[in-house]
């Protein structure tokens, strides 16, 4: 029996979103966690933990190097904390996101250079702008619709499908400024070609070159011309099988290509005209309770492949979807005091939780991006029926 690894977790995320993924990493590994931020709801979970200020680079590059003997590899999957594992990596050399990767992650321009020179892979066309100007030779150059997003964010932050250059300038501004989640603008905006086809998240390992598809989820959109998540399914009948194989191959192959290592990568993608085409790739493991759904359609535990391949080991195959499990976000139809959710009680579905207190003042896109009041999460035999579950949970809870 192979020995229990033991991993550095740079932030857990909060509880509402990471718990069972927290959890299920705790027990596959011994791990030390460096909080930058109340410690208590993880310490079931962990082995120790510290608190760190993740805009003190020394002392973090201090800590990390006292912990480092017997110490397999270090993490996050907060988006904004991966540069700091970079540089963790880089100056203590335990292992983990490399350095050169953890910047390519928090740049669409980066990504896409680097995947355009990989054979196999079509990436989303794109130019980066600074102003109107050059957005709207650009989008000649592409040609209309076009979407315009910030260089450096994520979570859809700050992103607008642009139908005609009369669009533009305000889909600029849009992108330019936005900001959220920790994350601040650095100036640049992307106008990227439109494409139009069903968005998949492929979730997978990467090590030493090597990358294996571990799930993968079917997305929607909403609150055009905005492209806000507003939910997933995962697990069975998501897609054909043809189409899944080349989404998944696609996205292992630019996990890959991105230097990515030692990580769970989420890379998104589009099926077009019968293939693939690249749009983003991220350091760390899917958020919006994917994981979760995940383990719900198939039993696979996230958490327990993430300790794997930290350590430097290729985690166990990914047992065959057995259903689907799926989630709808919840946003208010106004701005106003959030007054909690009414839901019906006869609606067929798994859980229906709140995700802000009631009072506080909430709006929905494009005034507040993360406007999320709650969730609805579902399952059934397949994708459509799990669908079909959250279209009318959706239209039913108030």
């Amino acid at each position: 029996m192979s020995r229990r690894p033991a991993v550095i977790l740079i932030g857990s995320g909060s509880e509402q979103r990471h718990r069972e993924l927290l959890a299920e990493l705790g027990e596959a590994a011994a791990v030390t966690l460096l909080q930058p931020g109340e410690i208590g709801w993880q310490l079931p979970f962990v082995a120790r933990a510290m608190s760190i200020d993740p805009t003190d680079l020394p002392s973090v590059v201090r800590t990390v190097a006292e912990l480092a003997p017997g110490v397999d590899g270090v993490l996050s999957y907060e988006e904004i904390l991966l540069p700091l594992v970079g540089e963790v990596t880089r100056h203590t050399g335990v292992p983990g996101l490399p350095y050169p990767a953890s910047l390519v992650v928090r740049d669409k321009h980066a990504q896409r250079s680097r995947l355009n020179e990989a054979a196999g892979l079509r990436p989303v066309r794109s130019v980066v702008v600074r102003d109107v100007e050059a957005a709207a030779a650009a989008a000649a150059a592409i040609g209309y619709p076009v979407v315009v997003k910030p260089r450096n964010m994520s979570g859809s932050l700050g992103v607008t499908v642009v139908a005609d250059e009369a669009e533009l300038a305000a889909a600029v501004a849009f992108g330019l400024d936005a900001r959220g989640g920790g994350m601040d603008p650095i100036g640049d905006a992307i106008v990227e070609e439109f494409l139009d086809g069903v968005e998949f998240s492929v979730d997978c390992w990467v090590l030493d070159g090597r990358a294996g598809a571990l799930f993968t989820g079917r997305i929607t959109k909403g609150f055009a011309p905005q492209a806000i998540n507003t939910g997933c399914v995962v697990g069975r009948g998501i897609a054909a099988p043809e189409a899944l194989r080349a989404v998944e191959h696609a996205g292992c192959l630019a996990a890959v290509e991105c230097g990515l290592n030692r990580t769970i990568a989420n890379v998104d993608l589009r099926w077009v005209d019968g293939e693939p085409r690249v749009l983003e790739v991220n350091g760390r493991p899917a958020g919006e309770a994917l994981p979760r759904l995940a383990g719900m359609s198939s039993g696979l535990r996230v958490g327990t492949a993430l300790a794997e391949v930290v350590a430097g080991r290729e985690p166990a195959a990914p047992p065959s979807p057995r259903r689907a499990a799926g989630i709808a976000f919840l946003y208010p139809r106004a701005a106003g005091p959030f007054r909690g959710l009414t839901v019906p009680p006869d609606l067929d579905v798994v859980e229906v939780r709140e995700t802000r207190a009631v009072g506080e003042v909430v709006a929905p896109p494009p005034e507040d991006p993360w406007g999320r009041v709650g969730w609805v999460i579902a399952t059934g035999p397949d994708a459509d029926a799990v669908a079909t579950k959250l279209a009318d949970a959706r239209a039913r809870i108030t």
